[in-house]
């Protein structure tokens, strides 16, 4: 639809202009004089004003905009037909009614003093919303009706608040908690259905109600007596004016009532049956009027009430097809206006950039020039063709009203009135006493492609052509190119400076004709070999060249000094592709460039080595496109900025500007743990736990115009000693901070560089608590206590190493005894007889008087000797086991006996069974508890072989639960009374045997009984 409606405006209107040609240049014969010129409509009159539209897409719970409102905190709040949202800048947060299902469609919003917000649910309940909690209120608190129209706070002569309610039943009052109707029952109001308040400046509370107006003065209602054209039909909307006079609105007409008088305004162009919406007073006097079918103006400009005129507030088809009716009008901060509309919420700054609208045919289109002529008219050259604005309107001319070709680069009006168009392929176009002329390169012209043209102070013409400059005078033509000295034969710009030297920028550098002498500037700081797009002159006498990618060069012909300017530079440009550059009123610099325009005042340029902040003009501030065109721009008469983009032209007026001095409000919107959904209100001195030491702060800058460039600054005090750089962050984190008290603080600045801040807080870390007073007195006890029990455990400890060293050195005393006593014994007897024996085989062998029977008799006692030396060797073997330090451990022992009972039962007629463990831990043990153990197994096992006659023995050994057991059982004769009597039973063995078990803390157990075999169980603890 959109597109319909621009080919509609390109196409078919310009079309239908056509057949107006003739009229549409101005020849000198058709020139007018000034009062006629002051007497012309404006070209504003076509002007479109910037708009920003909200919608869902922007996170709007809804595009119904039905109220508006601003907080204590500054933050914009909207009610729609599906719930509240909050702006802060940066996002929308959306909260809804709390019995939504029963109704979250809002009617009303009131922001109260004590950052409370009032919210009327159509054919709901009314709710009051703070900090993140709920209040409602219905008819059966005292509120007069649910559907409640309007919501008004209001101070009464002592100060304290009253909220106003405006129903469909009456007015209710809430004070002090409590709760009062009116209504025709028991006041004189109107009538009841109530649809607006507003407290003048007297006093009195004001009611626009379905049946005129009613005052509420001194506690009683009385009706306020209305003009004709405004009685008998409801008021819809009451304000007041910034000098006290009321202003209401019904259809077709405001009313004025001040020094008890009214004055009617008809407004203009309204339908009479479109009904007025809104009305609202902004604080630069503007008086705003939303109705069914678009947004009229009155501004403050009028001397009397009887001249004020009432304009229809035009911005494009577009904006006015979709935004449907406007609901409600409110002023955010200075000067930003907000319509709340049907379909979109829409912001509107005055001051900005004002693009020209789709009825002149220009809307989307690419500008390639633009043209003020001596009688005021406009040209704008495009693709399609020359358009025209003069008194007769709008017109375009192309080729079927006389151009050799629809693209235009350049336009002027000659000295004797004749207007020439400069095209692209077509040659020069001359319109002159109501006719065309075209010249070509067959007239002389160096190339049918001509970029630019001016004429000289010798009344010369002179054409950029992409083959050369052509200069036509007293009808000649003279072509230069780069046999003559010009840097490039593509010329791409012309201008003649105050000396009188013509300057032609080119495809290949700069060059300058004065006094028939040519010179190119190809040095170091010159423009050299650039593309020079574009050349002008400020008030100083200064020259500008634009390039296609080095920025722009500034030339002093005082000095002949050259500067360069770009994105790099200070102060910088936008973008380093500059497509023209011009010079305001105000002595600041509009360069045109491929991302917006630049502007920087002459101060900024005498400073380059402060740190300068040039502002930069984009589509948010209301420019077409943010891609100029080459050229294209001019100050008009009127000091109005034009500029020509790729889709449209636009233009500033710096009269008009409003410059924004305003810090805005800072907000410190969150502070919350990391990884954790706590958070915090915000108010200085919260105590966190030692462990909460990651924090994370949410800020926003409430600056409603051009957001993105909003940027802000932090210090966290004591823990950072300077504040960062500027960033476009709202968040900042630390993580592990140690205990201590802390200050956070937070700057913001805006796209016009207003710092605002900085706001604070405050905050907490306590220490951990083996920081406390109380953890370390106890600490410090529990410390004494432990050294205590530590010198007492030492002190036990050493005493029971003294005593375990008095047992070993007795183990050890008792085994050197013992081993004295077993060499003395056992090895001293069986050595003293092998000795004896041996004398006696050697008196025996000296005889040498053996018979059979007397050697029979040596190779006995050869026997016996050989059998006791064993002995005496086994017995030694046991000895250097038991004393050798290697063999203290479980698995040695389990080895010996093993051994043992391997080399004994081999040799005998029994037959054996040993099991023995799969794997044996690592245990330590004593050599008197091995030596016992062992000694206990191998009396069993002898008297096994000895005393037993048994045919076959079981020997296990087990281990479990940390306890050693050996069990020896065979099949043998038994031993008499080895139960009833087990330690008298037998001989000494066994008696032995009960003995070492004592010793070591074993149980032995000897089960026998003659003729059914023996076992013997030995079960030891391993870690006694």
């Amino acid at each position: 639809m959109k597109l319909i409606k621009s080919l509609f405006f390109v196409l078919v209107i310009p079309l239908s202009l056509i057949s107006n040609v003739d009229s549409s240049v101005s020849s000198p014969k058709s020139q007018k004089t000034l009062g006629e010129i002051k007497n012309q409509l404006d070209i504003s009159a076509y002007a479109k004003v910037m708009l920003k539209e909200f919608s869902p897409n922007d996170g709007l719970p809804q595009s119904s905009i039905m109220a508006i409102t601003t907080d204590k905190l500054g933050r914009l709040w909207i009610g729609t037909q599906d719930g509240a949202a909050y702006y802060n800048g940066r996002k929308w947060t959306i909260v809804d009614l709390p019995n939504r299902n029963n109704s979250n469609y809002i009617q009303s919003m009131c922001a109260a003093d004590d950052s409370s917000i009032w919210i009327s649910a159509n054919r709901g309940q009314v709710h009051r919303y703070k900090n993140g909690l709920w209040q409602s209120f219905d008819t059966s608190n005292g509120l007069a009706s649910n559907i409640v129209n309007c919501i008004k706070q209001v101070y009464n002569k002592n100060g304290e608040v009253t909220f106003w309610f405006g129903t469909d039943k009456g007015v209710s009052k809430l004070y002090n908690g409590r709760w009062k109707t009116y209504n025709e029952k028991n006041s004189g109001v109107t009538s009841i259905n109530i649809f607006d308040i507003c407290n003048s400046g007297d006093g009195s509370i004001w009611f626009a109600t379905a049946k005129g107006i009613s005052v509420y003065s001194e506690g009683n209602f009385h009706d306020l007596v209305l003009p004709k054209e405004l009685s008998g039909a409801g008021i819809f909307r009451v304000t007041q004016g910034k000098d006290g006079a009321m202003w209401v609105v019904r259809n077709g007409y405001v009313g004025i009532f001040k020094n008890k008088m009214w004055t009617l305004i008809p407004i203009k162009g309204l339908k009479t049956d479109a009904r007025s919406t809104a009305l609202f007073l902004s604080s630069s006097g503007d008086v705003w009027l939303g109705t069914e079918n678009g947004i009229m103006l009155i501004p403050p400009v009028h001397k009397t009430f009887s001249d004020i005129d009432i304009k229809k507030f035009y911005t494009g088809t577009d904006f006015e097809n979709k935004m449907g009716s406007v609901f409600c009008i409110h002023e955010s901060g200075t000067g930003v206006i907000w319509f709340g509309t049907l379909l979109g919420l829409y912001r509107y700054i005055p001051g900005k950039w004002i693009s020209l609208n789709d009825k002149t045919g220009l809307s989307e289109t690419p500008i390639t020039f633009i043209y003020e002529d001596p009688e005021g008219g406009f040209f704008f050259g495009t693709p399609k063709g020359l358009f025209q604005y003069s008194s007769n309107g709008w017109k375009l001319l192309n080729d079927k009203s006389g151009l050799s070709n629809n693209f235009v680069k350049s336009v002027i009006k000659s000295k004797d009135g004749a207007l020439w168009v400069g095209t692209l392929g077509g040659g020069v176009d001359r319109f002159y006493k109501g006719r065309w002329k075209i010249f070509n390169t067959h007239n002389g012209l160096a190339d049918n492609r001509v970029y630019s043209i001016i004429q000289s102070e010798n009344s010369a013409l002179w054409f950029a052509t992409a083959n050369g400059v052509s200069k036509y005078l007293n009808n000649q033509w003279v072509t230069y190119t780069t046999a003559n000295g010009l840097a490039g034969n593509q010329v791409m710009s012309l201008f003649q400076s105050k000396d009188s030297s013509i300057w032609f920028g080119t495809r290949s550098g700069l060059s300058r004709l004065n006094n028939d002498h040519w010179e190119s500037f190809f040095s170091p700081n010159t423009p050299g070999r650039n593309v020079v797009q574009c050349i002008n002159s400020s008030s100083d006498g200064s020259l500008w060249f634009g390039t296609l990618s080095s920025g722009i060069f500034r030339f002093d012909p005082k000095t002949y000094k050259w500067k360069t300017y770009n994105d790099t530079t200070s102060p910088a440009l936008a973008n380093n592709v500059i497509y023209q550059e011009e010079e305001d009123r105000f002595g600041r610099f509009y360069f045109l460039t491929n991302k917006g325009v630049t502007r920087i005042s002459s101060s900024e340029f005498n400073a380059p080595d402060k740190e300068n902040y040039p502002e930069i003009f984009t589509m948010e501030d209301g420019l077409t496109s943010n891609e100029g065109m080459i050229r294209a721009s001019i100050v008009d008469s009127k000091g109005r900025i034009w500029v020509g983009t790729t889709k449209g032209a636009c233009y500033f007026d710096p009269e008009s500007e409003i410059p924004d001095t305003l810090k805005k409000r800072l907000l410190i919107e969150n502070v919350y743990l990391q990884n954790s959904r706590d958070k915090f209100q915000l108010s200085d001195g919260v105590k966190l736990k030692f462990n909460q030491n990651n924090l994370t702060f949410e800020y926003a800058l409430l600056s409603f115009f051009k957001e993105s460039n909003s940027l802000f600054q932090t210090q966290l005090e004591p823990y950072e000693s300077n504040s960062s750089g500027w960033t476009n962050f709202h968040l900042k984190g630390y993580t592990n901070l140690p205990d201590g008290k802390y200050v956070f603080r937070v700057w913001g600045k805006d796209y016009a560089g207003n710092i605002s801040g900085p706001i604070e807080f405050s905050f907490i870390i306590s220490p951990p608590f083996w920081y406390e007073w109380w953890f370390i007195v106890l600490s410090s006890l529990l410390f004494i206590a432990l050294i205590i029990i530590t010198a007492r455990q030492y002190t036990a400890n050493k005493l029971k190493r003294q005593l375990e060293k008095l047992e070993r050195q007795q183990i050890i005393e008792r085994e050197r005894t013992r081993i004295s006593q077993d060499m003395h014994d056992t090895v001293g007897s069986s050595l003293t007889r092998i000795a004896i024996l041996s004398d006696r085989l050697g008196r025996e062998v000296k005889n040498q008087d053996m018979n059979g029977n007397k050697f029979s008799s040596v190779k006995d006692w050869s026997n016996i000797i050989g059998t006791t030396a064993r002995e005496v060797i086994d017995t030694m073997n046991e000895i250097i086991w038991s004393l050798s330090p290697k063999h203290d451990n479980l698995e040695s022992l389990v080895d010996y006996i093993r051994h043992f009972i391997n080399a004994m039962l081999e040799s005998s007629n029994i037959a054996f069974n040993l099991n023995l463990p799969e794997s044996i831990p690592e245990i330590t043990l004593r050599p008197d508890f091995r030596r016992n153990v062992f000694l206990i197994v191998k009396e069993a096992v002898n008297n096994v072989i000895k005393h037993s006659k048994a045919a076959n023995v079981i020997i296990s050994v087990s281990l479990a639960d940390g306890k050693l057991e050996v069990q020896i059982k065979d099949d043998g004769t038994g031993i008499k009374d080895a139960v009833t009597k087990p330690v008298t039973s037998g001989g000494f063995g066994l008696r032995n045997m009960h003995q070492r078990a004592e010793l070591i803390g074993a149980r032995l157990e000897i089960n026998s009984s003659e003729k059914s075999g023996t076992s013997v169980i030995l079960c030891v603890d391993l870690k006694t």
